[in-house]
């Protein structure tokens, strides 16, 4: 097929386009006979070469092996040919741009965002947000079910995933991680922060609650306590930031018998097993 070279002015947004040309030997190029007419004319292809007789018409400097460029008159193309270059280039361009996107995201997978919405798609509920150069998005189950996202307003997010695509927004972000709970307890408890309280573990079901092992690594700081504040001005802040989510704090213990009558307090728990593993067994 035709080989093409598609330019745009990025100051003007013209878009320029020339037909490329391998330039052959016309003294080697052998001859061919039309059956019909008789006509005896140039075996090539002409298509996407031309002899360097025909080259030299379009640029005095050809050589044999080198390229020449015809251009192409956009305006004079069929509707349909156009609308296929047009469909070509923006697919091409796609495919550049999420290349680009991953490669400058990748690393930063797991990371916790401050970003804003730019909207919310009211059938799927799938939100599409504003990263600057690109835009990431948060799909229906990386959503509080309770927490209405509003467009212009800005939240935190944690960068789920980042996919090689080549449709599609290949930024994944997440309002439903329990990632998202450890970054807003480190940012709210300056004990968390500072490594005085360790945040454990993060069980969490999205929009209805969330337990939280804590653990003081000093003698004499109660880590709950120092999680919810006085009068639960600490914890207050991070309730907004969850949609009101309940979060609930729970003293973490190396001993798993204690840890989880702790943890399923007020629920009595009568036994335990610990699996050391599992192994799933794939469908047959």
């Amino acid at each position: 097929g035709d080989k093409c070279e598609v330019t745009i002015d990025k100051e003007t947004g013209k878009i320029s386009l020339n037909r490329l040309f391998t330039v052959i030997d016309d003294a080697t190029t052998p001859d061919w006979t039309d059956p019909d007419t008789g006509v005896v004319e140039k075996d090539y292809n002409d298509y996407n070469q031309k002899t360097l007789k025909e080259a030299l018409t379009i640029d005095k400097n050809a050589v044999v092996g080198g390229i020449v460029k015809e251009y192409v008159d956009i305006n004079a193309l069929p509707k349909r040919v156009v609308l296929h270059i047009l469909q070509v280039f923006k697919h091409d361009i796609s495919i550049e741009s999420n290349k680009s996107v991953y490669k400058n995201w990748i690393d930063k997978k797991g990371e916790v965002i401050l970003a804003e919405v730019e909207k919310v798609d009211a059938r799927s509920k799938m939100a599409l947000i504003n990263l600057g150069k690109t835009y990431g998005v948060v799909p229906r189950a990386e959503c509080n079910p309770f927490e209405e996202l509003i467009p212009g307003c800005k939240y935190k997010f944690v960068i789920k995933d980042v996919l090689e695509q080549t449709k599609g927004w290949p930024v994944i972000l997440s309002r439903a991680s329990g990632e998202l709970v450890k970054d807003l307890l480190a940012t709210n408890i300056p004990e968390i922060n500072n490594g005085t309280i360790s945040v454990v573990k993060v069980g969490r079901s999205v929009g209805f609650k969330t337990k939280v092992a804590v653990k003081s690594n000093q003698p004499g700081i109660d880590p709950i306590g120092a999680c919810i504040g006085a009068k639960a001005d600490r914890i207050k802040p991070i309730l907004a930031e969850m949609g009101n989510e309940k979060i609930e704090f729970v003293l973490w213990d190396e001993n798993i018998g204690k840890f989880l009558v702790s943890a399923c307090n007020p629920a009595p728990l009568y036994g335990y097993k610990v699996i050391d593993s599992v192994v799933e067994k794939d469908p047959e």
